[in-house]
């Protein structure tokens, strides 16, 4: 059981040519996956040129966004380089980050797909040796990456069940991220206290000692988090981006946005400097 993750890696990357690169954040995978990083010559010549850059990019900004995007989305670094990114979820706890790269994209290929930019500075580099990918190619790619992500999440459903790992996460911890997750679906205090196997008051009390903000307030924080998210990294428009994000209607979704971000969503999208400054 234990060769089945690196079975799956080997088979995507020689499907799909990319070199596959992981962020561990459970014991299980710690023990069978094995590159954190890839040692592609473009790559660490750009993170030797800025690597605090790139390591802020990976550790905070994607982290802190991946689980918008459970479906995977593109990552693209200061230099222009892409790659395929994918979350790693079972029960709403994150259990790796999947990324496939590098290579550039035909603008065609980036109409459909959220693309998660770095802002930081452009290092005049040259990437014209790597490979472009176009439309059909990626589609292909990112279909199999999420297909990978799915029978590493089935492989470590397995691992458990035979109680290798124990459910380690502490209430705070599963609190926060489960608020965070599932913001933008139909959560509401109660299914969160049935989760948590808490009573309705000891969970409502928990999320203002963990957070310091009341359910609603954070539930509005998050279901906002992920529409800057869509409106930034997506083409979709704005109704699609309320129904996403959670809220109830376009009517709502725009009093919500306009009184909490200063601005109409359409503005935020249009906008980046002041947008920016917010």
């Amino acid at each position: 059981m234990q060769n089945i993750p690196l079975t799956a890696i080997k088979c995507f990357e020689k499907t799909t040519g990319l070199n596959l690169s992981y962020y561990l954040y459970t014991p299980v995978f710690k023990s069978v996956l094995l590159h954190t990083e890839h040692m592609l010559p473009i790559c660490v010549k750009a993170k030797g040129l800025y690597k605090k850059v790139c390591s802020l990019f990976d550790g905070v900004y994607v982290y802190k966004n991946i689980v918008n995007f459970p479906d995977g989305c593109l990552k693209m670094c200061h230099c222009g380089l892409f790659e395929l990114t994918i979350p790693v979820i079972h029960e709403n706890q994150l259990l790796a980050v999947l990324n496939a790269g590098v290579f550039r994209v035909d603008s065609d290929a980036l109409e459909q797909f959220p693309v998660i930019r770095n802002s930081g500075i452009v290092q005049a580099l040259d990437i014209s040796g790597v490979d472009v990918i176009g439309r059909e190619q990626f589609e292909l790619h990112f279909e199999l990456i999420r297909q990978l992500s799915a029978r590493l999440t089935l492989w470590y459903q397995k691992v458990i069940s035979c109680g290798v790992e124990p459910d380690f996460m502490l209430a705070k911890e599963k609190l926060v991220y489960i608020i965070q997750h599932e913001a933008r679906h139909d959560l509401t205090l109660g299914k969160l206290a049935k989760i948590l196997n808490l009573s309705y008051s000891r969970c409502a009390h928990l999320v203002k000692e963990t957070c310091g903000e009341s359910f609603a307030v954070l539930l509005r924080k998050y279901r906002l988090e992920y529409a800057c998210t869509l409106l930034k990294y997506s083409n979709v428009g704005i109704d699609m981006v309320c129904r996403r994000s959670g809220f109830r209607n376009l009517a709502h979704f725009h009093r919500v946005f306009k009184a909490e971000i200063g601005m109409t969503p359409l503005e935020y999208r249009r906008d980046p400097v002041k947008r920016n400054n917010q």
